[in-house]
């Protein structure tokens, strides 16, 4: 019986060494304790605010290329960088039998291929790309973090260019189309 109650009372003094609460004395004026606060915060990131992107040619000029772009935000807790990469739905990132070239972002109609470029900008409000995809769909670099995990607002901005010798180069009319992932994630 005299083991038991040793281990039951070594095992409460350690667990009562985890924390670092104090308890206040008996005192005719006051007494006073103290704890400790812990707050785990996780690694989160999250990209949202997209909107679709919807391309005319019927607008275009001649031996222009058709570009366009959409604010969104990347927002988290837990980290100060972050990394991009985009891929594209029907691009190819390295030759395959369908596919002779690489072209790692693609708009189809049916059997017509057309390549598109990417670009990513770290601020909502820029008027072109500060940096490309690469042929992988990467982005160079890192970027800060600017938003919370509310994106209460914009604050990134992805880039899309049809070439005028891809545009100008269609055999089939109607709408080409692609989806564009964006993955954004914590840099390292």
């Amino acid at each position: 019986m005299k083991k038991r109650i040793v281990a039951i009372s070594a095992a409460a003094f350690f667990c009562a060494n985890t924390f670092a609460a104090t308890q206040g004395t008996e005192d005719s004026d006051a007494s006073s304790g103290s704890v400790d606060i812990t707050l785990s915060v996780a690694s989160t990131i999250v990209a949202k605010n997209f909107d679709d992107i919807p391309l005319d040619a019927s607008s275009a000029i001649a031996g222009q290329p058709i570009a366009s772009s959409d604010p969104f935000c990347v927002g988290g807790v837990g980290f100060a960088q972050y990394d991009v990469a985009f891929a594209s739905a029907n691009g190819t990132t390295a030759p395959t039998p369908a596919a002779e070239a690489v072209a790692p972002f693609e708009l189809i109609n049916n059997s017509d291929r057309i390549s598109y470029e990417v670009g990513f900008a770290n601020d909502a409000a820029a008027a072109s790309s500060s940096v490309d995809a690469d042929g992988t769909g990467a982005i160079a670099g890192t970027f800060a973090k600017a938003g919370d995990l509310t994106c209460s607002g914009d604050n990134a901005k992805l880039f899309v260019s049809v070439p005028a010798d891809q545009w100008g180069s269609t055999t089939e009319s109607g709408d080409y189309t692609d989806t564009l992932t964006v993955t954004v994630s914590i840099a390292d």
